[in-house]
């Protein structure tokens, strides 16, 4: 992210941003997605593992609700990632769609 960041200011810095730019800022914004679309998978897949093994607890037969405390907690993490990479999502394509236009401007 803050790559990102250094390369929008420096590209105000030094005057308006060309398409070139916004693409590039785009293809960082689609890898930030793919990244956190992956650890959400990962923290899925340790929910999954959590509750299986809180199945077997004795912990579950006394108190249930706290046997399950830390897969919820996995998966709640994994959703906060899907979010992010929604966000990045978004991101990237307003981003693309000011490539476009920077392109029509540079045509005029």
């Amino acid at each position: 992210m803050k790559q990102i960041l250094v390369v929008i200011l420096v590209s105000l810095a030094a005057g308006l941003m060309i398409a070139a730019d916004h693409a590039s800022v785009a293809k960082k914004h689609e890898t930030r997605a793919a990244e956190l679309e992956l650890k959400a998978q990962k923290h899925e897949a340790e929910a999954d593992r959590l509750a299986k093994a809180a199945e077997k607890s004795p912990l579950a037969n006394k108190w249930p609700a706290m046997a399950q405390g830390p897969a919820n907690h996995e998966r709640a993490k994994a959703m906060q990632a899907r979010r992010a990479a929604a966000e990045a999502r978004e991101l990237m394509a307003k981003e693309l769609r000011l490539a476009e236009k920077s392109v029509q401007k540079e045509v005029e």
